[in-house]
């Protein structure tokens, strides 16, 4: 554990600092490229009410390849985290690599 009784080093501090202002700026990016697809559903030829359908068919592949952990029933899922058997290597887009 992390002695408490020492201030921590400036260095880190300013590492955390310029690290929280990264991911800031990546989720402004994340945020703004949302918007854009979702405007861009504005201008499809079809009924509004199928937008939803045509942006999950197009999240579940997501050029990776299809992974049918995915589509599974959330049992399942729940089941293999609580037996151990998922962990965050199972889904390779979110892995580290």
């Amino acid at each position: 554990m992390t002695n408490l009784q020492q201030p921590p080093r400036l260095g880190f501090v300013l590492l955390h600092i310029v690290r929280g202002g990264l991911m800031g700026l990546i989720g402004v990016g994340v945020t703004r490229a949302v918007y854009f697809i979702e405007d861009g559903f504005e201008k499809l030829p079809i009924h509004w009410m199928w937008w939803p359908a045509l942006g999950g068919s197009g999240s579940r592949h997501r050029g990776d390849g299809w992974l049918p952990i995915h589509s599974a029933s959330a049992y399942y899922n729940i089941r293999d985290i609580l037996s151990h058997n998922l962990t965050v290597g199972s889904d390779p887009p979110f892995s580290a690599r």
